[in-house]
């Protein structure tokens, strides 16, 4: 079954407790784990940007969800493409707090006003944008590769066909150019 991926941005309409906010977390997870989607949400105060990864069908009716949900303003497709598979197969939701400064950098090399420099020549778009996020989430939140009763934690691999030509792999997550 091929898997497609939407990576959005959103910003919260109010803030949330932590006990509010750890129920509709247990909730997305539940509903993602039956419908066959996994991803990642990422959060820096009121700024949230998601990955969901599963059977198109399911993953455009959940982002259509959280698109009209008035819990959520300034939703916006970063990403829709059908990709080879999951960047993160064995979390229905991995969820992590990130630091503001590196939540903003993540979108704004993932934003559309900045693909005329991404991929670089001869590279698939959606690999690159995977690339990019599985280094985010090695350096600022590993640890949400897996969450307790999730599917047994793998790390994700990353593309084989997005290694440079010269064998030296490239950086992507230090911000958009300048």
């Amino acid at each position: 079954m091929e898997t497609y991926r939407i990576t959005y941005a959103s910003t919260a309409a109010r803030s949330f407790g932590s006990a509010e906010f750890e129920r509709l977390l247990m909730q997305a997870r539940i509903y993602n784990y039956s419908e066959g989607i996994g991803g990642l949400l990422l959060r820096a105060g009121p700024q949230f940007l998601g990955v969901l990864e599963g059977p198109e069908p399911a993953v455009a009716t959940l982002y259509a969800r959280i698109a009209a949900d008035p819990r959520h303003h300034a939703v916006r497709a970063l990403e829709a493409a059908a990709v080879r598979g999951p960047l993160f197969p064995y979390a229905s939701l991995g969820f992590a707090e990130v630091a503001p400064d590196a939540l903003v950098r993540l979108t704004a090399c993932l934003d559309q006003s900045h693909r005329r420099v991404l991929p670089p020549q001869g590279y698939d778009e959606p690999e690159v944008i995977a690339d990019l996020l599985l280094e985010f989430v090695e350096l600022h939140c590993s640890h949400v590769l897996g969450q307790p009763g999730d599917r047994a934690a793998h790390p994700p691999q990353r593309s084989p066909s997005i290694q440079p030509p010269n064998g030296n792999s490239a950086k992507l997550a230090h911000g958009p150019p300048r």
